[in-house]
């Protein structure tokens, strides 16, 4: 998920200083740009949900994004270290 406004204002990767972003799923860790998740949403002409999260009294809008499109656009793409060997969590098992 990519959040781009909070109760109406601007906030996640539209407001973001970070030189890249960290995400994080159990089989990889990708390092990206936010020029590059701009890239991956205008490129594959996605639409953002707006939606309250869980635990949030406001709503948000966020780009629900599938990781094997999103990480095609990563800086760098590394397995995680800290995937349990065993655990039936797998890239295949999710789109998100």
């Amino acid at each position: 998920m990519i959040e781009t406004e909070f109760n109406g204002e601007p906030s996640g990767l539209m407001t973001t200083e970070a030189e890249f972003w960290v995400i994080i799923v159990p089989w990889k860790i990708a390092w990206m740009r936010r020029e590059r998740i701009k890239d991956c949403i205008i490129q594959n002409d996605l639409r953002s949900k707006k939606f309250t999260g869980k635990g949030d009294k406001k709503p948000k809008r966020a780009y629900l994004i599938n990781c094997r499109t999103l990480f095609r656009y990563a800086d760098k793409l590394t397995e995680n270290p800290f995937h349990e060997v065993g655990n039936n969590v797998t890239e295949n098992d999710t789109d998100e």
